[in-house]
């Protein structure tokens, strides 16, 4: 009969670490614990972690297409708990536009419906981070696609816009270079490819589906329209037919 000190030992030497170093890096519990205690987390029966999902029944982007990634996984865990840049996000393009007005905004919002290529567009007005006013994404693997989509890109903003309208392409999610600096220099080391392949191991895989019904597009515009008028921006007025949102107030402090 094989002793239990025998089978102990056969244990703790499988791992080139000490045996706490090696399942600390496993113990995703304790290090995510505010995650489960706020109810976001939770541990399915299977033993993988998953997330609380909410309906997207309010925001401020109209979407066409995915990616196909777990952003919530990369950039909601990873990014956000081990302060690391996730490979998927590190091979992600993406094509920025920058509509100055509303119309320019719902033109872009045309010109991806016609694309059909991962995008996104919207208002840009809940991001600290960002000096935007509206916003469009376009979505790349990698940075010959990016090049690529750019060129195409671009060329239908000039023609179906404006060549002032900004266009650029960059690397990734602006927090990711905010907080850890210039994107040429990411990498990703040994440690964090072990990193990676613990959390797929261990997580859901949750690839969030963005479709939108009309009604909710008829809510996103409803709400760009009005996010333009707070904004002043008078395009909006091509939307309601010429008539204000709201009337002019009356005014008293003129001297008869």
């Amino acid at each position: 009969m094989t002793k239990l000190k025998d089978i102990r030992a056969t244990e703790l030497n499988k791992y080139e670490l000490p045996y706490y170093i090696e399942i600390d890096k496993w113990d995703l519990v304790t290090k995510l614990m505010p995650l489960f205690e706020n109810g976001t987390l939770f541990i399915r029966e299977d033993g993988k972690i998953d997330h609380k999902r909410v309906p997207i029944f309010h925001g401020p982007w109209a979407y066409v297409q995915h990616m196909g990634k777990d952003c919530f996984l990369y950039h909601k865990i990873y990014f956000q708990f081990w302060n690391r840049i996730h490979s998927e996000c590190q091979s992600c393009f993406k094509v920025v536009i920058e509509p100055r007005t509303l119309r320019e905004l719902m033109d872009l919002y045309h010109i991806q419906k016609h694309l059909n290529y991962p995008s996104k567009c919207g208002v840009e007005i809940y991001r600290e981070n960002s000096t935007k006013k509206y916003g469009g994404y376009f979505y790349c693997n990698g940075l010959v696609e990016g090049q690529k989509r750019y060129k195409e890109v671009r060329q239908m903003i000039d023609l179906e816009i404006s060549p002032a309208v900004p266009v650029i392409l960059k690397r990734s999610c602006t927090e990711y270079e905010q907080e850890l600096g210039d994107s040429a220099n990411w990498g990703i080391d040994d440690g964090q490819a072990e990193e990676e392949v613990i959390l797929r191991d261990s997580f859901v895989n949750n690839v969030i589906d963005y479709s939108q019904a009309r009604h909710m597009i008829a809510h996103v515009h409803t709400h760009w329209i009005h996010v333009a008028y707070q904004h002043n921006d008078l395009t909006y007025l091509e939307y309601t037919g010429g008539n204000k949102l709201f009337p002019d107030l009356r005014t008293y402090h003129e001297e008869e």
